[in-house]
């Protein structure tokens, strides 16, 4: 069972009970999240839990505190929690002009291969329709592992994605 395409934890009773269902039926649950959930309600469900996709909308607190009303530090201790106990998978969408420095890629890149190599991260950019919304510009974002200088984003994703 996914939860997704809305914020479990907004519901998180009903995905606890549910969660609690599945797996004595013998099946898996995957939560599909923003990574923003107390460490006792995350605690409290990880027996029923199989693997997380969280949402790392950046590495910037800033970015968090303006445009999520939160912080980066209690998303990165919900990874750090769940990279421990679970397989899970990183999603970032890139926004031109808020979250696509690509220093900032690198230190999440760099972040998750210290946590641990194995996890996937999905680097996302946007497609819209509107025309107020110019496409997120990947010049500098191809190639993985073409580079190989310390600090070039294309060796950490690559890095990050074989665990090499």
């Amino acid at each position: 069972m996914a939860y997704t395409y809305n914020e479990p934890t907004v519901w998180y009773e009903f995905v606890y009970d549910t969660a609690v269902q599945v797996k004595e039926h013998g099946d898996r649950n995957v939560l599909v999240t923003n990574g923003f959930i107390s460490p006792a309600a995350l605690k409290e469900l990880s027996p029923f839990i199989d693997a997380l996709n969280i949402d790392l909308k950046s590495f910037n607190d800033d970015f968090y505190r303006r445009y999520c009303g939160g912080n980066l530090e209690a998303v990165k201790k919900t990874v750090e929690y769940c990279a421990a106990r679970f397989h899970i998978e990183i999603t970032t969408l890139i926004i031109p002009t808020v979250n696509d420095s690509a220093d900032e890629i690198v230190l999440l890149a760099e972040w998750l291969a210290g946590l641990n190599p194995d996890i996937p991260p999905f680097i996302f950019q946007i497609f819209s329709a509107l025309p107020t919304v110019t496409p997120t510009d990947t010049t500098g974002y191809s190639g993985a592992g073409k580079m190989s200088g310390p600090g070039k984003i294309e060796l950490c994703l690559y890095r990050q994605c074989t665990g090499k």
